[in-house]
């Protein structure tokens, strides 16, 4: 069993308190210290693995993949090679001697999209003689004993998942499903005013807790009104907030509802389809 050591000043770094979301920061603390994390800041991981970690699904992963990459510019993912490089690997995890440190170069050797390896030592790497272009070392014998450790600890993950013996630390629902209506609210409409300043996704949070626990609406509920709203054409520029979303629920709710449900129609004097039916029904009678 490995053991990863966290540099306590991890809590007060500017963007863990000002920017990070409850949700974040538990996805960003899996990234140093899960079970694939290797000494280099750079391991490879299957969806299925991600899931049974953090508990979520692969599509909420991927949102957060995306987060991380593209808006923090803490990672870059490869999808080719299901590799994961963190940028401040080595920020927060240094090498404590030599040993520690040949050990990172040997891992660096090791990873398949070098483009990776450039990324988490920078442009002024602290470990110098490693190749951040090049292709890896001959290693086909150490990889596969890599993929069959690897496949090993899933199956042994999900069996003990299935048996009830994995309790993974997840956010409160309403801090993840806070996150989920930004998420979708960014990705369909991308408000102008959130360049100049994020949503405060805590009040957030309280907003859709509020809604779960006072106005009795189940968080299954709660997403699908979000994933409606947030592609209706009217509503999609006006829900724009956890607290807006609650004041119109019931309004939204219903008209997804009707919307949902085929509209029956009633009997039609002028339609002769109508009027042919209800004659056979009459003479049977």
């Amino acid at each position: 069993m490995a053991y990863r050591q966290l540099n306590t000043e991890f809590w007060q770094d500017p963007e863990m308190l000002d920017d990070f979301s409850p949700e974040d920061k538990y996805f960003y603390l899996w990234l140093l210290t899960n079970p694939k994390a290797r000494q280099c800041g750079i391991f490879q991981i299957s969806k299925r693995e991600a899931e049974i970690q953090l508990g979520y699904t692969w599509e909420s992963v991927e949102k957060l993949i995306l987060r991380f990459e593209n808006q923090y510019k803490k990672i870059m993912y490869s999808p080719e090679t299901k590799e994961i490089a963190v940028k401040n690997w080595l920020k927060w995890n240094p090498p404590a001697n030599p040993s520690v440190e040949m050990n990172v170069k040997k891992d660096l050797a090791t990873v398949k999209n070098r483009a990776l390896v450039a990324f988490v030592l920078g442009p002024t790497p602290s470990i110098q003689g490693v190749d951040t272009v090049g292709t890896p070392a001959p290693i086909q014998e150490q990889e596969q004993e890599q993929e069959q450790e690897q496949e090993q600890e899933c199956q042994d993950s999900l069996a003990l998942a299935e048996e009830g013996m994995v309790s993974v630390p997840t956010p409160s629902e309403s801090d993840s499903t806070a996150q989920y209506l930004y998420d979708s609210i960014k990705i369909k409409s991308d408000p102008p005013c959130w360049k100049h300043k994020s949503p405060d996704l805590k009040k957030w949070s309280e907003d859709i807790e509020k809604l779960h626990r006072i106005d009795k609406i189940d968080y299954a509920d709660i997403r699908a009104v979000i994933d409606w709203s947030t592609s209706h054409a009217f509503w999609s520029a006006n829900i724009l907030s956890a607290d807006k979303l609650r004041k119109q629920f019931n309004k939204l709710y219903l008209q997804m509802r009707q919307r949902a449900s085929p509209q029956r129609k009633g009997f039609n004097p002028n339609d002769a389809k109508q009027q042919e039916a209800l004659s056979r029904i009459l003479a049977e009678v």
